[in-house]
């Protein structure tokens, strides 16, 4: 029997909640640091609700997230080190639950994420952390110290159809993930780079908890992220800004 699906959609604030911090080890740690100020805290008003999904800086000023939480969305607001802007949906990906938004970084100076060339060399049962952000409620300034690294692990490459219909190689990870995690990176531990895009889960059992999640693959990204936002000038590395201390 095929395992039942359920997309990490977009919910009303106070049901948006990321796992409890787990106990990471030094390398976990040291991975997740180097992402947690790219990774975005997205707030959406579709139809008059409030929801809240993740997404990842990949460009300067563009960030990939998950399309089933921003596609219906009325207006989107992206929560980058504590700071409020605005942010508009550029395109989505043709095959998998993808898309790309656009926002205004003013003086914001901010390295993106190192994405990884390709996730097919990945062994089984590879440590990986999946970089999500807490509940948010109203008031919340999607602070990066607020970030909760969650353990994965690779399990297997799997043929999965999405929302869209779409039927594509999917990530299958050893991971509890829940609503409202749609977008998180998804971060090899050994290098720290991205692997994939959160996407979707495994329906929960009888106990509540979801046992697996599943990414969208980092090589579905790279020709199509450059034919929708061709690269822009890069960060020198002296230059980034953080607001949050790196290192523990």
């Amino acid at each position: 029997m095929r395992s039942q699906v359920y997309l990490l959609a977009a919910l009303p604030a106070l049901l948006l909640a990321a796992g409890a911090p787990a106990q990471e080890s030094a390398t976990a740690a040291e991975a997740a640091d180097r992402v947690r100020t790219k990774v975005i805290i997205l707030k959406t008003s579709p139809s008059g609700s409030r929801g809240a999904a993740n997404g990842y800086l990949v460009r300067p000023g563009l960030l990939l997230t998950a399309a089933h939480a921003v596609a219906q969305a009325g207006g989107i607001t992206a929560w980058v080190n504590g700071v409020a802007y605005p942010a508009r949906f550029v395109a989505a990906h043709p095959d998998y639950d993808l898309a790309v938004l656009e926002f205004e970084p003013g003086r914001l100076l901010l390295k993106p994420v190192d994405l990884a060339r390709t996730s097919e060399h990945l062994a089984a049962d590879e440590p990986l952390v999946i970089l999500t952000g807490p509940a948010q409620p109203a008031q919340a300034r999607g602070d990066p110290a607020d970030r909760v690294a969650l353990p994965a692990a690779y399990h297997q490459r799997v043929l999965l159809r999405d929302a869209s219909g779409h039927f594509g190689p999917m990530l299958k990870l050893t991971a509890t993930v829940r609503k409202g995690d749609s977008g998180s990176p998804v971060v090899r531990v050994r290098d720290g780079t991205i692997v994939g895009t959160l996407c979707s889960r495994q329906a929960p059992d009888a106990s509540g908890v979801s046992r697996y999640a599943f990414a969208a693959p980092i090589e579905a990204v790279h020709a199509w992220l450059e034919s929708v936002a061709p690269k822009r000038p890069e960060v020198p590395e002296a230059a980034e800004f953080y607001l949050l201390r790196i290192g523990r």
